[in-house]
């Protein structure tokens, strides 16, 4: 058993491979000065936006912060490359996170140098190491994916409204008409506590990657914007009708944004398997939203069987809670009951809730595929982002009663045979 942490080899025509980035930045219809900051730098490669407020220093500050580190994402970047383990790609996360840590004090240290007014910015930055996009996210910048036709919000907006919005204080409708819907939660530089989103996403051939500041979401809707990226011509044009249409909807603010887009597959029947789907329909995962799914997914392991392979055997450690996305496989128990894996069904769910030793031997039938979420890195979900840990903890106890509460109809059909009442 191999843990690749990657897609299947592609063919040459499915590999993803980088096509543009570019960036614009406009002033606005009504602003008078331009408190945005966009950083590009495609050999790291990184790219970060800022929306400050108090004027131009926060932006520029932590954008100095983050390309001063550059070098040291690249060197990150490139253990993902080498080995793309949870270890390395969760290093890349952490990496980033320490960065925004660094913006914060740098723009702390800066307000104190200016006595008439308060200073603070949003800050949203995307690297990429091979297929893997990693995203870190403060205020209500964002970042947006598009991907065979349909665009996708991957980042949630720090603000008050969007907050009470997600808690079920409010309802959507309200949501519309709050007066907090651009009053930031934290940001760069608001308070010396920073709590950093940090998303991974695997890209796929044709997928374009948007870094924003509000400035775009604020005038134009998703359905604009999609209509945008969908548009025949180069990478360049589609970014000037994006500025285009910003301006025909009243600017009312500055707008910037990197348009990041990789190069279609050669040969449109040559599709890359998403593997995403599948795993996505699983009890684990199946109520997560996309944000939150790009939030679990450097936690995942991609382990990658040969036909006749023992993926996990009775008396083991446990391997964790694994869901087969591609392939069959044979689950068998000490007991003697065996029971044939397909696409989309898991095993191994005890294996998230108890260090005891497996009580199952799976073996691949096919060659196989399956994401493995291991025990440790469950606990540091639960450690990190307890709102998302506390999500999956109670799909797997739900998960574990119905189990338990099959066990238990199977236990009484057996004492009921064993005393003649069947």
């Amino acid at each position: 058993m191999r843990m690749v942490s990657a897609a299947p080899p592609a063919s040459p025509s499915s590999a993803v491979r980088l096509k543009a980035a570019v960036y614009r930045s406009d002033l606005g219809q009504k602003k008078r000065t331009n408190e945005d900051g966009v950083l590009s730098l495609s050999k790291v490669p990184l790219w970060a936006v800022a929306d400050g407020t108090g004027g131009p220093e926060p932006a520029r500050v932590a954008l100095t912060v983050l390309k001063e580190n550059a070098q040291h994402l690249a060197a990150k970047n490139q253990e993902v490359l080498v080995n793309p383990s949870t270890t390395a790609r969760l290093g890349v996360g952490r990496f980033l996170e320490s960065l925004f840590t660094k913006a914060n004090v740098a723009v702390f240290e800066a307000a104190d140098k200016i006595l008439d007014r308060r200073i603070a910015t949003t800050l949203c930055a995307a690297t990429l190491a091979g297929q893997y996009a990693f995203v870190a996210h403060v205020g209500d910048s964002r970042a947006y994916l598009m991907r065979q036709g349909r665009l996708r919000c991957l980042t949630h907006d720090h603000t008050l409204a969007a907050m009470q919005l997600r808690r079920g204080d409010i309802t959507p409708e309200e949501f519309q008409t709050s007066p907090f819907r651009r009053t930031l939660s934290q940001a760069i530089g608001m308070s010396p506590a920073l709590e950093v989103d940090l998303l991974e996403l695997r890209l796929h051939p044709g997928d374009a990657l948007i870094v924003t500041s509000n400035g775009l979401n604020r005038a134009l809707s998703d359905e604009v914007i999609q209509g945008c990226l969908e548009a025949d011509g180069t990478t360049d044009q589609r970014a000037d009708l994006l500025v285009q249409k910003v301006s025909e909807h009243g600017a009312p603010d500055n707008t910037t944004f990197i348009l990041i887009e990789t190069e279609p597959a050669q040969h449109r029947k040559v599709r890359p398997q998403d593997l995403e789907t599948t795993a996505r329909a699983s009890f684990l995962f199946k109520d997560l939203s996309d944000t939150e799914w790009h939030q679990v997914q450097p936690y995942l392991e991609l382990v990658d069987a040969r036909a006749g392979e023992t993926i996990c055997t009775a008396g083991d450690d446990p391997l964790g809670l694994a869901v087969l996305v591609q392939g069959r496989a044979r689950w068998e128990q000490a007991a003697g009951e065996t029971r044939l894996i397909e696409p989309g069904e898991t095993f191994g769910a005890l294996g998230l809730a108890s260090a005891d030793k497996s009580l199952e031997t799976v073996t691949a039938l096919d060659p196989s595929h399956l994401w493995v979420l291991s025990r440790p890195r469950f606990a540091e979900i639960v450690r990190l982002n307890p709102t998302l840990g506390g999500k999956l903890t109670l799909s797997l106890l739900e998960s574990l009663g119905n189990r338990l509460g099959v066990l238990t109809t199977r236990l009484g059909q057996i004492l009921d045979a064993a005393n003649g009442k069947l």
